[in-house]
């Protein structure tokens, strides 16, 4: 499903990946773990064709990422790490505190709701 072989991204004098190599099968679930800087968000987003490796290869479902990096875009997807939108989600407590407040209601419900979250078929 996924074969990296070799990777390496150098951001100025940081060397970010080194020959990072690894293979997820179909069916297998793969968690990065690793402090910061460790090179896992640069890894995602050479995955999700938003960044260049200087080096090495990723195979998608047997497309080649870096030699057809469109092909291979169609079948990754990337979760952002920040909430996309302008206002915050509500947090716990405030849904806990105000159980009738229209930012807790379900998106479809609530007064000029915004955007997030969707249901997705």
């Amino acid at each position: 499903m996924l074969t990296v072989t070799g990777l390496r991204k150098r951001w100025g004098p940081v060397q970010a990946l080194d020959g990072f190599d690894l293979r997820i099968e179909p069916g297998e679930i793969c968690g990065l773990i690793g402090h910061n800087g460790a090179g896992k968000t640069t890894f995602a987003r050479i995955v999700a064709g938003l960044e260049r490796p200087d080096a090495g290869t990723v195979v998608a479902a047997g497309a080649n990422l870096t030699t057809a990096p469109r092909s291979a875009r169609r079948l990754i997807g990337l979760a952002p790490r920040n909430w996309p939108s302008t206002r915050p989600p509500p947090s716990a407590r405030t849904c806990a505190s105000t159980a009738a407040s229209p930012a807790c209601a379900a998106p479809d419900s609530a007064p000029n709701s915004p955007p997030w979250p969707r249901r997705w078929p």
